[in-house]
């Protein structure tokens, strides 16, 4: 896997998903509508979140593209938000 980050440096880390597992540890998916309904209870809309909005489920959606197994992705941490603005 190649670290394509901003201002990231390259490395490459190797990596062999059929000897050990891969997590990636890369936010939710709240700000992304149709994988909220995909996967959420109904209804859902991204106005409902306080999460950041970087949390667009990108880096999940590229997991699964490669054959990552995804589990729970029903769940969600549910909680009362007020907005000040």
């Amino acid at each position: 896997m190649r670290d394509r980050r901003p201002g990231g440096k390259g490395r490459t880390n190797n990596c062999d998903p059929g000897q050990k597992g891969v997590v990636l540890a890369a936010g939710g998916f709240e700000h992304n509508a149709s994988m909220r309904e995909e996967f959420l209870p109904k209804p859902v809309s991204t106005e409902w979140t306080s999460g950041a909005k970087g949390n667009t489920g990108e880096v999940i959606r590229m997991g699964m593209t490669i054959g990552a197994a995804v589990d729970l992705m029903d769940d969600a941490w549910w909680g009362p938000v007020w907005s000040a603005w």
